[in-house]
Order: structure tokens, then C-alpha cells, then sequence
């Protein structure tokens, strides 16, 4: 299944790798020599730096590979590239679902602008050019470019072309207005050891139990990232540091993560995960500790992306995981 993450700082070069190689891969064909030069300037280390401080870059990866990636700034999709290997299976328009969502849950237009080898996806998503630019380039060369534009309202009118696999996995942190979906997470968090009854759904409001979400965002360490199947968040990783049973220190946040019972042991879990460390690693943090029922088969789980067993009473495990 693919999936679209937000990218890091340590994956700049990753990102510029993406760029520049299906820049002077495909544009040949389209553009002459100073056009595709004046193409690698503008996309230069400085600007992908800035944006992926600005949290504004998206990586698309399949089966561990990084095949894609995006940028949205405010209501403009831009610096959308597929590597020339994997195009052609529908990366492109996953990215530009996951693009417009982004921009029409704040604007009612998108904004971007097409080189010849992008304009007929494009076209073909209801796009229509609003300007056309001819720039001069090096030897006399010139760079010729549209601006296109979607309103919302024509949103689908276009004919798209869906990924014809699994709909991409989305990994995004979370948005205010979702924070009441921690309850939901929360609850399904719970251990219910086999045979035993589902817990009454008020159980999350005892003290011990609601301190995990109690105005979640409040403090400077939560942090939450979900993952988003199509409209659907289906899964949830957050920490915080709090009081509770398996707190270290104050240096230390405790780690939670919560799936639907319907989409478990499809490996969201893992990469939810791996997203939130990765999170983690990128602001600082030595280590995160967790509490764990000993019954629960999830004990393996933890083990297997490093995290080791430091403490324990009659029924719980304390696990910590460094992060260097």
C-alpha cells in the first residue's frame, strides 16, 4: 500500500533526488538545455529547505521506496515529480488527491503551474490554464509554462485516473478540529484480554485513563500523528508526558498508539509508528518509554522496533526505546 508522509529535515536529500532526477530525466524531451538548467535552478536546495522547515513537503513511498513527492503552499500544489521508473501507475494522481484535499479544506481554488509533461494530467483533473508564460532562459532558450487553476465547485468534473491498487495511506498530524477523535482511539487502546468483556465506553473518563488525551495539544510535547485511509482516520500515535504509570522522567515522553479493530495486522500500526519515532528523532528526543498489559501479544510488536522491557509490576511491563 502507498503511503504519503510529511517529510523531515534529514529528508532533504531524498526529496532533491526525486526533483532533479526526473527533471533531467523527462524534460529533455520537452524543453531545451537552457529551459531544463533554469528548471534545476529554481528548485534548489535553499527552496526545498525552506519548505520542508515550513512542513509544507509530502514524500509518497511504496514498500519502503520513496517514489514521489509534492509541495502545498497555502491554495498552490507545487514541485509534484514522479520518479520516470514509477510512473504511469498512478502516483502522480494520489499525490494530486492528497494535494487538493489539503488545499480545499481551506480554499475553494487550486492554484498551480504545468510543464508541458504535467499539462494533460492535469487537464484531464478539470484544470484550466489561466496564463501562459515564456520565460528566457540560458542560450537563448526559453522556458514556456502554463498557470492552471480548479475552483472546488469543478472539482471531479475532470476525467481522473485513480491509482488502480490500494488508495494511499496518509500519515499527517493530526488536525484540532480531529482532536475529539482521541476518545474513539483511546477506548480501542484498551486491553481486553480474550474471554473477558468490552469495558462500558465511560471508562476512558477515569482520571488514570483520560490523562493520555485530557486537552491534548495544551502542552508543548503532544504530539499525534493518525493515519488516514481515503476520508477515514483509522489509526492513532501520540505522546505526551504525564504522571501516569510508566513515566520515566520529564524528558521522556509516553508513548500510545491505537487502530481500528478492522484494519489491524495490515501493518498500519508499524508505520504509524516508525512516522512518530521518526518525529521524534527530528526535535531532539533521547527516548520514549511505554506501558504494556504482559498479555498483550502487542509486547512483540514494541520489541521488534526496539523498545526493551525496564520495569514491571504484576501486570504491566514498562518499555523504553532510544532514540540515537
Amino acid at each position: 500500500m502507498p503511503t504519503i508522509t510529511q517529510a523531515l529535515p534529514s529528508q532533504l536529500s531524498t526529496v532533491h533526488n526525486i526533483v532533479h532526477t526526473t527533471i533531467r530525466t523527462i524534460y529533455p524531451r520537452y524543453y531545451p538545455h537552457g529551459a531544463v538548467e533554469f528548471f534545476i535552478a529554481y528548485h534548489s536546495v535553499e527552496k526545498i529547505t525552506a519548505d520542508i522547515q515550513a512542513g509544507r513537503v509530502w514524500l509518497l513511498t511504496e514498500g519502503g521506496i520513496f517514489v514521489g513527492t509534492a509541495t502545498v503552499s497555502a491554495h498552490e500544489v507545487a514541485r509534484l515529480f514522479v520518479l520516470p521508473e514509477h510512473q504511469g501507475k498512478g502516483y502522480g494522481s494520489a499525490l494530486m488527491d492528497f494535494c487538493e484535499d489539503i488545499v480545499f479544506s481551506m480554499h475553494e481554488y487550486v492554484e498551480l503551474h504545468a510543464s508541458f509533461p504535467a499539462y494533460a494530467l492535469y487537464e484531464k483533473r478539470g484544470y484550466k490554464p489561466t496564463i501562459y508564460h515564456k520565460v528566457p532562459c540560458d542560450n537563448g532558450d526559453y522556458l514556456c509554462i502554463y498557470e492552471m487553476k480548479l475552483a472546488k465547485s469543478n472539482r471531479g468534473i475532470g476525467e481522473i485516473h485513480c491509482m488502480s491498487n490500494d488508495s494511499p495511506l496518509i500519515l499527517r498530524p493530526i488536525m484540532p478540529s480531529e482532536l475529539p477523535l482521541l476518545e474513539v482511539f483511546l477506548y480501542e487502546a484498551i486491553f481486553i484480554p480474550p474471554g473477558a468483556a468490552l469495558p462500558p465506553g465511560d471508562i476512558i473518563y477515569t482520571p488514570e485513563v483520560f490523562i493520555y488525551i485530557e486537552d491534548f495539544g495544551s502542552k508543548p510535547d503532544d504530539i499525534c500523528f493518525v493515519a488516514q485511509l481515503e476520508k477515514m482516520i483509522i489509526g492513532a500515535a501520540w505522546i505526551r508526558i504525564i504522571p501516569a504509570f510508566g513515566h520515566i522522567d520529564e524528558e521522556t515522553p509516553k508513548l500510545a498508539i491505537s487502530v481500528l479493530p478492522e484494519y489491524r495486522g495490515k501493518g498500519t500500526g508499524s508505520v504509524l509508528m516508525h512516522r512518530l519515532l521518526e518525529e521524534l528523532r527530528a526535535r531532539g528526543y533521547k527516548q520514549t518509554s511505554l506501558s504494556v498489559q504482559q498479555q498483550n501479544t502487542a509486547v512483540r510488536f514494541y520489541q521488534r522496533l526496539g523498545y526493551k522491557i525496564v520495569n514491571q509490576n504484576d501486570q504491566e511491563y514498562i518499555m523504553v526505546k532510544k532514540l540515537n
